[in-house]
């Protein structure tokens, strides 16, 4: 992905996805960002695996092409290895918006069956990231967080207080850090300069190749980093949960191995690093929602979904569905909606979208084939013109509901955003 085609970077508490591709980018000696070690990590885009970047065997950081970017590769790779079926094996992280609310950053984390559970039989409710899980030096599950900025960089470690292999113990117990209970966890020192500067290293490297290859030449004056220490003593970069951005153009080098940087004054943020961003893990009422595939009911329909018989339409079924229905209501080209116009059915599946995103998207073939959990009688709606011998025209079934000129749209029943997307 050129960076001229990605959005810039914003000031954000959170979880930054734009941040591994901006790492991925070669720079004008075609390097991707040096010394940084990332796990195997697939990025979600409309709630299918999108991207998958991983650190080569030399030191570089590389991404997966798309035909290696199924469910069964990701599988298998995540797996490789593990010794118990009760090993943890890896964990998604998404953000999740509670109202206007600020947003929460919800990580899960899976054995085997439930990698194979999330990836093959759950409905995807968020975006995200699927991440391999890296196997901590020691008996205990640990995380550094690094507050950084070009004048300081501070260290925090959290240990979890029980056995990471400790199969009688729930995956969550053992696992949480600053995404736990208080009680789960404890912090420990950081001792001694090592550790402490070669993450400086890291970071000072970031900032600096994010500069050379984001649009804008971006200058990162704060973030909030999360590392983590294998049983290598090798230093991994999970992911960012804050961000701030200078307004002005600095110079930032490296002077010697013990003086990390000399900056020259960037003009504050308007605020600073957030050090307390919400992490939790999903509670079982939602993720027993998204293990459900009876849940919620067919978008169009209202009809209750079945388990027994599924299903599917594609957004392009949608898009192409809507265009014969306003030709088939007679309407004069002016008023037809436009090409770039959201169409109402689509709404009802994707209540996000906006015209901009619409347009763009339209070139998009994961978005074209995302796919939607509907009712028999909507799926044969959807199918008749593709049936030989059939009528191309739509029926009456979303003819009052669904075409532009409808004033009965707004009465239909709101559903919750995604319900039945896959």
């Amino acid at each position: 992905m050129p960076s001229d085609s990605l959005p810039p970077l914003e000031d954000h508490d959170g979880f930054i996805a734009d941040l591994y591709h901006l790492l991925w980018l070669k720079n004008s000696e075609g390097d991707t960002c040096p010394g940084m070690l990332l796990p195997d990590l697939v990025l979600y885009k409309y709630r299918i695996p999108a991207y998958w970047y991983f650190t080569s065997i030399d030191g570089s950081l590389k991404r997966k092409s798309k035909t290696s970017i199924v469910n069964k590769k990701i599988y298998a790779d995540f797996t490789k290895g593990v010794s118990s079926p009760s090993d943890v094996v890896a964990y998604h992280i998404c953000e999740q918006r509670r109202d206007s609310k600020m947003p929460e950053t919800c990580i899960r984390y899976f054995d085997s069956k439930g990698l194979h559970d999330f990836l093959f039989h759950e409905e995807k409710l968020d975006d995200g990231c699927l991440q391999k899980f890296i196997q901590p030096k020691g008996a205990h599950n640990t995380m550094i967080q690094a507050a950084w900025s070009p004048q300081m960089c501070l260290l925090e470690r959290r240990v979890n207080v029980n056995f990471l292999r400790s199969a009688r113990v729930p995956i969550l117990q053992r696992t949480a850090t600053y995404d736990g209970d208080e009680h789960l966890s404890q912090i420990t020192p950081v001792r001694g300069t090592l550790l402490a500067d070669r993450i400086q290293l890291l970071c000072l490297a970031m900032v600096k190749h994010i500069k050379t290859v984001s649009p804008n030449r971006q200058t990162i004056s704060r973030m909030l980093l999360n590392f983590k220490c294998d049983s290598d003593d090798n230093v991994w970069l999970l992911w960012c949960s804050s961000l701030r951005l200078s307004s002005e153009t600095s110079e930032i080098s490296v002077t010697d191995d013990r003086s990390m940087s000399s900056a020259t004054e960037l003009k504050p943020p308007a605020s600073p690093v957030c050090l307390e961003v919400v992490l939790k893990a999903p509670s079982r009422q939602a993720v027993g929602k998204a293990m459900d595939p009876t849940h919620g009911v067919c978008p169009f329909t209202g009809q209750k979904l079945d388990q027994r018989h599924q299903y599917f339409v594609t957004f392009k079924n949608i898009i192409e569905y809507s265009t014969r229905l306003d030709e088939s209501l007679g309407l004069l080209p002016e008023q037809r909606r436009s090409r770039f116009e959201v169409p109402l059915l689509l709404e009802r599946v994707c209540h996000d979208m906006t015209v901009g995103k619409y347009a763009t998207s339209l070139k998009n073939p994961h978005f074209l084939n995302r796919r939607v959990l509907v009712s028999e009688e909507a799926y044969l709606e959807f199918s008749t013109p593709a049936i030989p011998g059939a009528k191309a025209k739509p029926s009456m079934l979303f003819k009052s509901k669904f075409s532009s000129n409808s004033s009965s749209a707004a009465t239909l029943p709101a559903l919750p955003p995604g319900k039945g997307v896959k």
